[in-house]
């Protein structure tokens, strides 16, 4: 008969901490740490990181201010992080314009397999708020991107991105995109590109399932009171949500609260930093005068950290099936002994060898088991 057999030898169970290769939780100013990056031509006119004017990034911002509760993944009740704005409505004279800003951490080059993540909170000025137009924005981030180049989907672009609509008003809401200009399409993408819900629309069953209608928090409605309405299901909008980009040699998935979104082609990107976007989706911009305050992305807690490969030989510890055809599958635990992510399958070659990348962070234990004819 056919049994699981676990294999709890050197080298088939083992317990790796994965190394951080960096990381930013805002909580002191680190605004000297990183690189502002504008979309805006010069012919134009300078946007600056806190001009009001066009895109804004501010590396200290207390979110508390806008009613929005510590984050997932901070300590001590900390509430600052990285506030995103694009194409903001002025007092300045300044015209809207189809736009957007990201910024990348200075001095860093990611390469081999790694995970990205951060917790974001999507924001933007609910139907209550007299404009009632203009709030659908888009929340960027990606891999492989130069540090000093605007990644913007309207061009230059030359990374691989990952991104959604703040507010869900776009019949193309959750992308990707690997060049400016036109999102990996949902229907017959490129080799190697998908969708886990075959759609860009918020509104499809996949993302309505995920991601349910959310409340504004009680805290920004008392702030500020033209806020009314909520979410709309689908959209990842007024909660904190993890967001991970995670490399394993030439495939990148896209994750938010641990659901699938997006697979793609690494490729060969413009180069080898992460970054982090807010974008206009068109000229038109928000008449409303609170939207630069309540239409944002504020992203806390940035981390990015290695994935290790696992290593070893089966065909020690004396396993009864046939190590040239079998299939076997890893499993991972946490220090309590709870299942952690995803199991994958793997095959040895002829003499029992294995190596495996890892698909979890921090540190975790690997359990290999595969039928064996007892």
């Amino acid at each position: 008969m056919k049994n699981l057999l676990t294999i709890a030898l050197v080298g088939c169970v083992a317990t790796m901490a994965s190394a951080s290769l960096f990381s930013d939780n805002f909580d002191v100013d680190s605004t000297a740490n990183w690189q502002f990056n504008t979309s805006v031509p010069a012919s134009t006119g300078v946007d600056l990181a806190l001009d009001q004017m066009w895109g804004d990034a501010d590396f200290f911002f207390d979110y508390a201010t806008l009613g929005i509760p510590s984050a997932p993944g901070s300590t001590g009740g900390s509430t600052r992080g990285i506030k995103l704005t694009a194409n903001m409505f002025n007092t300045l004279g300044v015209a809207a314009l189809f736009s957007g800003c990201s910024v990348a951490p200075l001095g860093q080059s990611f390469t081999g397999d790694y995970e990205l993540s951060f917790d974001c909170w999507q924001n933007w000025n609910a139907p209550g708020s007299p404009a009632g137009s203009g709030t659908t924005q888009f929340t960027f981030a990606g891999l492989g991107a130069p540090t000093t180049q605007v990644q913007f989907p309207g061009g230059p672009l030359t990374g691989l991105g990952f991104g959604t609509t703040t507010d869900g008003g776009s019949s193309v809401d959750y992308r990707m995109y690997n060049a400016p200009g036109a999102v990996i399409p949902a229907v017959g993408p490129p080799a190697g590109y998908s969708y886990a819900a075959g759609s860009h629309n918020n509104t499809n069953a996949y993302y309505t399932t995920a991601f349910p209608d959310a409340p504004i928090p009680a805290a920004q409605l008392a702030l500020w009171p033209l806020q009314t309405g909520t979410s709309g299901a689908g959209n990842l909008s007024f909660q904190w949500r993890k967001w991970k980009i995670k490399k394993v040699g030439d495939v990148v998935t896209w994750t938010v609260d641990s659901t699938l979104l997006a697979t793609a082609k690494y490729g060969t990107p413009g180069s080898d930093n992460i970054f982090l976007a807010m974008c206009d989706i068109n000229t038109g911009a928000s008449a409303d005068t609170t939207s630069p305050f309540v239409l944002c992305s504020v992203i806390d807690n940035v981390k990015v950290d290695q994935l290790l490969s696992s290593t070893g030989n089966l065909a020690v510890s004396g396993y009864a099936g046939d190590l040239t055809t079998e299939t076997f599958t890893a499993y991972f635990k946490d220090g309590a002994g709870t299942m952690i992510g995803s199991p994958i399958t793997f095959t040895t070659d002829a003499a029992g060898n294995y190596s495996i990348v890892t698909p979890q962070t921090g540190t975790f234990s690997v359990i290999i088991r595969g039928d064996s004819t007892l």
